[in-house]
């Protein structure tokens, strides 16, 4: 370690130190050598050495050791002993920054030039505060007593760090296994496991213990984790802690980060509570900050905002303090009986039938049994015990919203999953629906074990494509789905709509590859997202627009050769139209036309509320942003976009049935622009149906074998 960081090193770790100032002076002024071995044969081994004391002294600097940790003191400590660094557990560090944004004066008299973190995995939001407060570098390592201690650390400057990751190994070898013994490749998740000199060679008079923990040579962490492709551990959290709800598997550590994020949060710790129905589910004790004041729906519905629907906790406790062990870890394993959460909902039984009344009633019921497949639903079914699940959930909620603009939360749907429940939230709005609607991201499916898929819609927002998608691409691939966000019915631009998404895909996923898709005009946003990511150097592994067409290249051809497209256009669309209703026979022609003629009326209000759009634009007048349509707003920023050459390859899909507002013009515009080849392919149905049943399964297949190729470069 440098010697422009190593000066006098302060540790608090509670488990380190328990008999500390009986060993040493009795100031613990500084830890001599001679001091040290006296140390380590009282404390029981020599992890502690490796942790902190040896490289401070290796380096000429001294210790300063405490008899656990003590909040209330430590900036006293700071102030007399002058430390120019420390290491401690994340909970330790959250009760420091507590500290420090309650007595800023007090904390600015620090001496830290270096903070460093380890034991379990830090939070992103964590870190960038720290380093806010204290203007010092923060870096995070991850050890463990079987290696000696280290493991794998973050660099310090110049080298690279990675937030959210501990690092590269620094010690022993670091991979990732499967059950089966198997090392995995780059990006894929599994459990941590070691070799080295430094690491054990097994545990005494505990054969079962060895056998459990050591497979072809390689010793298991019980850590859940992945490495990317520049060999930086990503961890998820500890496999016995993992939440295992009705076989959709939880990290605790995704949703600790998420609540952290509210600012009313100080610590946070999710935990696997029982359920009667699902075996587990999630549930989350939460600690406010000094002054901060929060509600359970508060914090479930903020929660909502960035986990897939599964993930949202059923239970938030506001504690005054979480359970830790006795090195400031927090305990998961048990949390829920220490804090006596109990089974989360009484076994339902089968609820009395109720039909529907209203007109609106019979249609949400409708819905219902059209998602779940079945022949009715009433009003007080419970849509999970009817075979629901997260994504079935997502997708009615999605429905709603694309039907009318009706808003629900999916924190009020989990509450009550019934149609008279969605009936209450429908005529009383839940309190964070705002707040959920502002959402730019949403889960469709979370997972970690292969780089997630993220979406952008076309102009009407319809996100409901996507669950179908998701369904047939499988649970092995993550999905996330973007919205537009509100109010700027007066003009968006593709590159800033980029750019937003971007950041937010950052933030979720630091490394690639990426893989972007959109749709229609959600195209051009995926295709410029996938520029600026290139330009930061990020790579881009899947880059696909689904019916989009360049209205840029069009520009550019002559009149005479715009007319010939758009004869070309009318005479195709009459001849796919006039064989439809020959297959769809006397009987459904009446049915295929009513539906074309929908679309076409449809088609019709799209471009009366445009003109609109652009004359209250003109004239300075502003809608409330509840009441904004964006659906016009973004094909104006469709049709003023300018595609730069792009250095991959494009996936372009392209419907059979010709477009009622696009010239079908050769590649749909995009030639010449890929760099990497331009690969068309066709799939059924129109623009309207393409994510729908069953045409969605056949871009499902193109997409999953253009994903599966990708990762095995």
């Amino acid at each position: 370690m440098s010697e422009r960081i190593v000066g006098r090193m302060m540790c608090v770790q509670a488990e380190l130190w328990p008999d500390a100032p009986a060993v040493l002076a009795p100031e613990c002024e500084a830890l001599t050598y001679g001091g040290l071995a006296a140390v380590v044969k009282r404390i029981g081994g020599l992890a502690t050495e490796a942790r902190g004391v040896g490289a401070t002294l290796a380096r000429g600097g001294s210790v300063v050791c405490c008899p656990g940790f003590v909040a209330p003191r430590f900036f006293e400590w700071v102030e007399e002993f002058r430390p120019t660094w420390y290491t401690a557990v994340p909970t330790i560090h959250q009760s420091v920054l507590e500290r420090a944004q309650a007595k800023p004066a007090l904390a600015a008299r620090h001496s830290f030039r270096l903070i460093r973190s380890c034991s379990s995995a830090l939070a992103p939001s964590l870190m960038e505060e720290m380093e806010a407060m204290f203007r010092a570098l923060v870096i995070e390592a991850y050890g463990m007593t079987e290696a000696a201690h280290q493991m794998a650390s973050n660099a310090l400057p110049p080298g690279r760090r990675k937030p959210g990751s501990v690092g590269v190994a620094a010690g022993p070898e670091v991979a990732v296994m499967d059950d089966a013994g198997n090392l995995l490749r780059r990006g894929a998740a599994g459990e941590v496991v070691i070799r080295g000199p430094n690491v054990t060679a097994g545990y005494e008079k505990n054969p079962e213990a060895n056998e459990r923990s050591f497979t072809n040579g390689w010793f298991r962490t019980g850590d859940e984790g992945y490495l990317d492709e520049d060999g930086y551990l990503f961890l998820i959290g500890r496999r016995k802690e993992i939440i295992n709800r009705g076989g959709e598997k939880i990290a605790p550590r995704e949703v600790d980060e998420v609540l952290l994020r509210h600012p009313a949060v100080g610590q946070a710790a999710a935990f696997a509570a029982p359920h009667p129905l699902l075996g587990e589910t999630v549930a989350a004790a939460v600690v406010l900050k000094p002054g901060r004041e929060a509600g359970e729906r508060e914090l479930r519905e903020f929660a909502s905002g960035s986990l897939a629907s599964f993930k949202v906790p059923e239970k938030i406790l506001l504690v005054p303090e979480i359970p830790k062990g006795p090195s400031g870890k927090i305990q998961r394993i048990g949390l829920a009986e220490k804090l006596g959460v109990g089974t989360m909902r009484p076994t339902a039984g089968v609820a009395e039938f109720v039909a529907p009344q209203s007109k609106e009633e019979q249609e949400i019921a409708n819905l219902f049994a059209a998602t779940l497949g079945v022949e009715r639903v009433g009003m007080r079914d419970n849509f999970f015990d009817l075979g629901g699940d997260s994504l079935l959930a997502g997708m009615v909620l999605a429905q709603l919203r694309a039907t009318g603009g009706r808003d629900i939360s999916m924190v009020a749907f989990l509450e009550e999953p019934t149609a008279m429940g969605v009936m209450r939230s429908l005529k009383a709005p839940a309190k964070g629906v705002r707040a959920e609607r502002d959402a730019l991201r949403m889960v469709v499916r979370a997972g970690t074990d292969a780089p997630a898929l993220f979406c952008i819609p076309g102009s009407s927002g319809d996100e409901v494509g996507f669950f179908h998608l998701a369904r047939h691409l499988g649970t092995g691939q993550p999905l996330t789905a973007f919205r537009f966000p509100l109010g700027a019915e007066d003009g968006y631009r593709v590159e800033e709509l980029a750019a937003l998404y971007v950041s937010e895909i950052l933030e979720v996923q630091p490394e690639g590859p990426y893989h972007l898709a959109g749709v229609c005009t959600g195209g051009f946003v995926a295709y410029e997202m996938a520029q600026q990511l290139a330009a930061r150097g990020k790579p881009v592994g899947l880059v696909a627009l689904l019916d989009c067409y360049n209205h840029a290249w069009l520009r550019k051809v002559g009149p005479l050769t715009r007319l010939g497209y758009v004869v070309d256009l009318y005479w195709r669309r009459f001849v796919y139209q006039q064989r439809a209703v020959r297959r769809a026979g006397r009987a459904g022609a009446p049915g295929y036309l009513w539906t074309k003629g929908g679309a076409m009326v449809k088609l019709s209000r799209q471009r009366w509320g445009e003109r609109m759009r652009r004359a209250r634009t003109a004239a300075g007048i502003r809608r409330p942003v509840e009441t904004q349509h964006t659906a016009g707003a973004i094909r104006s920023a469709a049709s003023r976009y300018v595609p730069e050459a792009w250095r991959g390859r494009l996936i372009l899909f392209r419907v059979a049935e010709p477009r009622l507002d696009a010239y079908d013009y050769p590649e749909m515009g995009w030639q010449g622009l890929a760099g990497e080849g331009l690969a068309i392919h066709g799939i059924p149905g129109s623009h309207l149906t393409m994510l729908g049943e069953p045409q969605v399964e056949v871009v499902a297949e193109i997409l999953a074998s253009y994903m599966k190729a990708q990762s095995a470069q």
